[in-house]
């Protein structure tokens, strides 16, 4: 499972993941964006899961972006 794998460094590290044959679960914020990295890390014939998701702080503070 790769948090924020549908860019940067998160979607590099499942790309080598992927790379190597492992099956990858990424997720992230938007759709489209974990769409696209999914597509790209089924290149390496790999099962790819995606989720979105976000990150909420739980104590009623405001999400620190």
């Amino acid at each position: 499972m790769s948090p924020g794998g549908g860019s940067g460094i998160n979607l590099a590290i499942a790309n080598a993941f992927a790379s190597v044959g492992a099956d990858v679960a990424i997720c992230g914020r938007t759709e489209s964006t974990l769409v696209a990295a999914a597509e790209q890390l089924r290149e390496h014939g790999t099962r790819v899961r995606t989720a979105v998701a976000a990150r909420r702080v739980c104590d009623g503070s405001p999400d620190r972006r």
